[in-house]
């Protein structure tokens, strides 16, 4: 079963909209990457990786992916359309109401990651 077929059984299993996963065993079953946070409503799906793994995560899985970086740098053209300058707390945020969700399942370690 590829990972969006995963995502697919875990969204209907769950009775959720969504899945939030931070966990790197949890985030390789279901995007092949160990890196970051992944939300996907079984559709669409969004890899959030810090910025000096964009390269490496582009190379790796099919999904989106979105960087995040703390610190405002340059950025090169490759990255123009792919970095944003946040917190990885608020691009998750930013995520998750742009796609109007009711329930959003999370594992253990989100909920670490967020209370910081």
């Amino acid at each position: 079963m590829d990972f969006r077929g995963r995502i697919k059984e875990i969204l209907k299993r769950s009775d959720v909209d969504a899945i939030l996963v931070s966990q790197r065993p949890n985030l390789i079953y279901f995007s092949g990457f160990d890196t970051g946070y992944l939300i996907s409503d079984g559709e669409n799906h969004s890899l959030l990786v810090p910025r000096l793994e964009l390269s490496r995560a582009m190379e790796t899985t099919e999904v989106e992916i979105s960087a995040f970086s703390e610190y405002e740098t340059e950025i090169s053209e490759f990255e123009s359309d792919k970095v944003h300058f946040k917190k990885p707390e608020d691009l998750i945020y930013q995520e998750l109401d742009g796609m109007g969700l009711d329930t959003v399942g999370v594992d253990s370690k989100i909920k670490e990651d967020l209370q910081e």
